[in-house]
């Protein structure tokens, strides 16, 4: 995104700060190395906490050996699937942004909010929202596994179908209307790695 390539030209090296919003997945991918999720849910008194300590230095590993902050931050938000918790992340995102403000944040102007989805909630009304709503600021990768017989092997809902068609559509149009230079993440295992070369052409030939 034109944001990235700004970071680069300055010579920015962003600090990645996770949060983990929920353990809860909306699919049963057969190589998912979560074996213990449950519908475990960050609380967002949790999450402000953990900003607070972001923003004001005191979480571990922030500040350099000269007590600076790092020249930006990203915001990652992490599952389980983390849009089934949309409303919070967006909570978390609002108060962030206030608080920058609030404090003249020296990274008022160079963070990033990024989110790694399955895509299976792309299109539901609240989705759309946070995206309209972030979208300067965001980052949004949507997993695909290459070809549809590549990811309809292993990433699949709980009724045991695949979820590739819905994931293309909502890659399709991000990329279409949100941004071109968008990620994925393909992940390999003995179950599809069959169909790694087809993925990969199916990869280049989707641009």
């Amino acid at each position: 995104s034109f944001s990235d390539q700004l970071w680069k030209l300055f010579n920015i090296s962003p600090k990645n700060f996770t949060f983990q919003v929920t353990e809860n997945c909306n699919l049963k991918c057969t190589y998912c190395y979560q074996i213990n999720k449950s519908c475990h849910a960050m609380d967002f008194e949790t999450a402000k906490l953990y900003c607070d300590m972001i923003l004001n230095g005191t979480a571990p590993y922030i500040l350099d050996d000269n007590g600076e902050y790092p020249k930006g931050a990203i915001f990652e938000f992490i599952g389980g699937e983390p849009l089934l918790q949309v409303d919070l992340i967006s909570q978390i995102c609002d108060y962030l942004i206030t608080e920058m403000i609030k404090q003249n944040h020296p990274w008022l102007f160079r963070f990033r909010f990024s989110i790694s989805t399955n895509g299976t909630l792309y299109f539901t009304p609240k989705v759309q929202d946070f995206i309209k709503k972030f979208a300067p600021w965001l980052s949004l990768n949507i997993t695909l596994d290459g070809n549809k017989a590549l990811h309809d092997s292993c990433r699949l809902f709980e009724d045991g179908s695949g979820s590739y068609d819905i994931v293309k559509k909502a890659v399709d149009y991000h990329r279409q209307y949100w941004d071109a230079g968008m990620g994925t993440k393909l992940t390999i295992a003995p179950e599809n790695v069959e169909f790694l070369y087809d993925a990969v052409v199916n990869f280049i030939e989707m641009g």
